[in-house]
């Protein structure tokens, strides 16, 4: 067997900061500064000595700048305890209130809605980064207090219809995950209060079906459109069992694929062309009702969060020639 060690999520966020540090001052004689402070916390003692053996072991390969290093904190202490104390580190700093929080936990009862509402609301140049493991909550999932207590605690009890999951794994044993997810989805993304958000599966290889969510959240557009654009160039990697075209992160039964024959969503060449043609049908829709001017800004905003579609300006292209 061939051992292979592959960098964690601290590792990689601290490379990508380094090729963009190299993109950025390419072919500039005055190199630009990229100043970035980075805060990793794990409540386990062992996570934090073993991250720190490899920032040190990268950093002394040259696979991490220097001056990143120097500006990073490693701290072996409860996530929540911290977030005040980042909160306001992050206030005080002359960056607009940039920050990305990549919140990398394993459990999906870790994290309440509300805290993370809490950054979205506070923090005006924030994105949240989220692992949800929505496999292991579905694989134990069930109408008793031990499962609701979770879900309670994490602010999305009312979301689940747990009156219903008996009937719907003796009944729809080949969908009843999918249903559910997309009760879960729709929660996510309301109890948060983000004004834009991407939900994206990783599914593993094989017959593990523990998939998790790739969340991400932010009140500003032109994010929302890069993580888009990191989706359908992984086209491959990534997928989503919610509808193309327009959708709410909830599910509607009116709009299940036995009765409207949708097909998965995979990232691929068909998905592209039945996301465009499903917006151009659903911004026809809004133009139609509203009968009077609407900003092609105001337009792309409001459906936004609500669908997979590629990249805007291939939507709005064939939509301005659909209704020239």
């Amino acid at each position: 067997m061939i051992s292979v060690s592959v960098d964690g999520s601290p590792l990689l966020m601290m490379r990508a900061v380094r090729e963009a540090r190299a993109a950025l001052n390419r072919g500039r004689n005055k190199p630009r500064e990229l100043c970035v402070n980075y805060d990793f916390i794990d409540i386990e003692p062992e996570t934090i000595d073993y991250l720190n053996y490899w920032l040190n072991g990268r950093a002394d390969d040259k696979a991490i700048d220097m001056e990143d290093k120097q500006r990073t904190s490693v701290r072996c202490a409860d996530f929540l305890a911290e977030l005040p104390r980042i909160r306001n580190e992050i206030k005080q700093r002359r960056f607009g209130e940039r920050a990305i929080f990549v919140l990398d936990q394993y459990n999906y009862n870790d994290l309440p809605m509300a805290e993370m509402a809490g950054l979205m609301r506070d923090l005006k140049g924030s994105e949240i980064i989220l692992t949800f493991n929505v496999g292991s909550l579905l694989t134990y999932i069930s109408d008793h207090a031990a499962n609701r207590k979770p879900m309670a605690r994490i602010g999305l009890e009312k979301y689940i219809p747990w009156e219903q999951i008996q009937t719907l794994k003796a009944t729809d044993s080949q969908r009843w995950r999918q249903i559910l997810q997309r009760h879960v989805a729709h929660g996510i993304k309301t109890e948060t209060g983000a004004q834009f958000a991407t939900l994206f599966f990783v599914r593993p290889l094989g017959s593990n079906t523990w998939d998790y969510w790739l969340i991400h959240l932010s009140n500003h557009y032109k994010a929302h459109e890069v993580m888009k654009d990191l989706h359908w160039d992984h086209a491959t990697e990534f997928g989503h069992e919610l509808e193309p075209g327009v959708f709410m992160q909830g599910y509607d039964a009116n709009k299940d694929d036995r009765y409207t024959q949708q097909s998965p969503f995979d990232f691929g060449p068909d998905s592209r062309q039945r996301c465009i043609e499903g917006i151009h049908e659903h911004l026809g829709q809004i133009v139609t009702a509203l009968n009077q001017p609407i900003t092609i800004r105001d337009l792309v905003y409001q459906s936004a969060s609500r669908s997979p579609g590629p990249p805007h300006s291939d939507v709005m292209d064939g939509f301005s020639w659909q209704i020239a």
